[in-house]
């Protein structure tokens, strides 16, 4: 879906919300202007998680590898049980 609006409505959840978010995007990961890699956006992922705070992953292709590995990684942070 692109053009739809996620990327605006996850930075208006992390922005506007009292819980602490962290937003996972491939494209602007890296600070240097270039995309950034899977590993990058799944470490940050885990890191987030583990330190206690919600995770919004921003993705315009979603494919069923990404969508395992993100249970995986919200599994490994115990948020599974």
């Amino acid at each position: 879906m692109v053009a739809a609006g996620k990327s605006t409505f996850s930075q208006a959840l992390v922005q506007g919300s009292t819980l602490p978010f962290v937003r996972v995007n491939q494209d602007t990961i890296r600070r240097d202007g270039t995309p950034g890699t899977r590993k990058q956006c799944v470490t940050a992922a885990r890191n987030a998680l583990m330190s206690g705070k919600s995770v919004v992953v921003d993705r315009c292709v979603c494919v069923c590898v990404l969508m395992r590995t993100c249970m995986d990684v919200w599994m490994c942070a115990g948020m599974g049980s």
